[in-house]
């Protein structure tokens, strides 16, 4: 039986993927208005700059492991 919390989480996790592939998809939809496609260029770089940002919130977020000796 799988528990609520992990069930939140996995939620979470669908929720976030959706709006993360709908936010890079936006930006380089807007390249296919113009004669360039210069949009997916600026999608990868919003995926890239996303991440880097979740990754320095986490570490920042994330508490440490407790001494147990």
């Amino acid at each position: 039986m799988v528990r609520r919390e992990a069930k939140i989480v996995s939620t979470f996790h669908e929720f976030g993927a959706s709006i993360g592939a709908a936010a890079i998809s936006s930006v380089a939809a807007a390249s296919l208005i113009g004669d360039t496609l210069s949009g997916f260029t600026s999608g990868h770089i919003l995926a890239a700059v996303t991440a880097v940002a979740a990754a320095l919130v986490a570490a920042v977020l994330t508490p440490g492991r407790a001494d147990t000796g």
